[in-house]
């Protein structure tokens, strides 16, 4: 009986995991601003080194790329 509920349990937690993840995802994937770093002054307060040649506010969904290219 308790090796029963352990196996349920552990299905639960990895579906959890799995949802967890999979949601902050599709998050990061729908960015309206993207960090360009075109100004070559590595500030995050200087317009230009952002796509939209604006500072991001609090309510922006913002993407920095890796060296690879993804988020």
């Amino acid at each position: 009986m308790k090796t029963c509920k352990t196996r349920t349990f552990l299905r639960l937690v990895a579906v959890l995991a799995v949802a967890v993840t999979g949601g902050k995802l599709a998050r990061a994937q729908n960015c309206n601003v993207e960090w360009t770093g075109n100004a070559d002054d590595g500030q995050w307060s200087t317009a230009g080194n952002w796509s939209t040649h604006r500072v991001p506010g609090p309510t922006s969904d913002v993407c920095i790329l890796t060296a690879n290219g993804t988020s």
